[in-house]
Parts: structure tokens; C-alpha cells; sequence
């Protein structure tokens, strides 16, 4: 039953390639940069970290909280992968007959459920919604416009694996930004921030720049040090 509905909806999205040159142009392009995936979110995030209001503390802990839920729920899909055998990306199936470009995204996992993709901005939204429901509510719009939407009308995802990933970001972040967890999480970095603030301030530009990239420049080091590791 989901299989059917997985592939009526991805027919349905897909169907559209090839039709409009530049809504195509658009997909491929968004799909790829990350400024338009991650730059909006992450510049909310510490748009509400320096604004002066008398929830700044609240604010803080759901800024650490969400982003400490969007790495782990991005590396917990991401395994996820690895171990689920689930489906392959819809691009690299050749019995689906979709016109789709055969590579729209950067690396093949072999399995494409979940989204790590969808995981990690999921997570990034959950928090919203702890900071502005008004904020969080717009912002989903955009993340379901140009971050998943995308990826299925170009073949890289089911619509089963953007389910799968924003549930498990959501389902983390969720917890990670309650009162009690969010306290503990974010008390070792908000005293850093004030007895290191130099210290503070590069590691949160890393893992800004981390966000906004998914750690792909990271990840592209790891893989060719056990590819290196493995050869010799």
C-alpha cells in the first residue's frame, strides 16, 4: 500500500520534467545550493540568539537544543541508510521509466530512506516552533518548497524517504527542545560563550557553515581517508 502511493505521488511530481526548461533549471539549481536550503534557517536561528529580548535565555537554549537535534537526527539518517535496505534512489532505476536527469545530487548512498536531508531541516524547524510558531509555520512552507520538493521532482527521493526524515528530525528535536533537555544541553555552551567567547564564536561558525553545507566537504574528507585507509 505505501509502495503504491509512494509511486502514484512520485510519478505524478516527476511527470512534470522536461516540460518547463525552467522550472528544471530552477529544481537542479536549488537542489544543490546550499545558501537556499540552509542560509534562511540558519540565519533565523541566530537571528533570535542576538536579538535582545527578555527570553534570550529560552531562545539560546532552543538555538543549541535544535541544532544539537539536527546533527544527531542528520547522522542518525544518514546510518539509517547503511542499514535499511529499504529502496534505492528513484533516479538510479531505470525500471521506473521516469524523466528524470540520472544524477541530480551529489552521491548515490545505495538507499535513499530516510532523508538526512529532510531530518536535519525538520529538526532545524521543530525548534523554530519552539522560538515563533508564526516563523516556524512560513518556514515550512519554504523548507517543503525548495528543500523537499525538489528532491523528488528531480528523483532523488521517494516521498516516503522525506516522511521518514522529517519525522525522525521532528521526533528529536522535539525532545531536545523541552524545558529539562534543553537546559542541560545548552548550560556547557552558554558558559563557554561568556568565559570563551573567542573560542565560542569559531565553533559556532563551523558548525554554521556545517549546517548550511551538511557537512559535505567533512564527510567527502572522511570517505577518501577510508577509501586511502582500505587501499593501503
Amino acid at each position: 500500500m505505501i509502495e503504491q502511493i509512494d509511486l502514484s505521488i512520485l510519478r505524478f511530481v516527476t511527470q512534470f520534467y522536461g516540460r518547463y526548461p525552467g522550472l528544471d533549471a530552477f529544481a537542479l539549481e536549488v537542489v544543490g545550493n546550499n545558501a537556499v536550503k540552509g542560509g534562511v534557517m540558519v540565519a533565523a536561528l541566530w537571528w533570535y540568539w542576538a536579538s535582545p529580548r527578555a527570553a534570550q535565555l529560552k531562545n539560546r537554549e532552543v538555538a543549541i537544543a535544535c541544532v544539537a537535534a539536527a546533527l544527531a537526527a542528520a547522522f542518525a539518517s544518514r546510518g539509517l541508510t547503511y542499514l535499511l535496505d529499504v529502496h534505492q534512489r528513484p533516479y538510479v532505476m531505470p525500471s521506473l521509466h521516469l524523466a528524470v536527469p540520472t544524477r541530480p545530487i551529489g552521491d548515490n548512498k545505495g538507499g535513499s530512506f530516510p532523508s538526512d536531508t529532510a531530518a536535519l531541516y525538520f529538526a532545524l524547524l521543530t525548534g523554530l516552533f519552539f522560538l515563533s510558531r508564526r516563523l516556524a509555520l512560513v518556514m515550512t512552507i519554504y523548507v517543503f518548497a525548495f528543500v523537499c520538493l525538489p528532491r523528488v521532482y528531480l528523483g532523488a527521493h521517494w516521498p516516503s524517504d522525506i516522511v521518514g526524515g522529517a519525522a525522525i528530525g521532528a521526533t528529536i528535536a522535539a525532545i531536545a527542545c523541552t524545558q529539562r533537555v534543553r537546559s542541560r544541553l545548552a548550560a556547557p555552551l552558554l558558559r563557554l560563550s561568556v568565559r570563551a567567547p573567542a573560542t565560542f564564536a569559531v565553533a559556532a561558525f563551523l558548525v554554521s557553515y556545517g549546517l548550511l553545507t551538511r557537512f559535505e566537504e567533512l564527510r567527502r574528507l572522511v570517505l577518501l581517508a577510508l577509501k586511502l585507509g582500505h587501499d593501503s
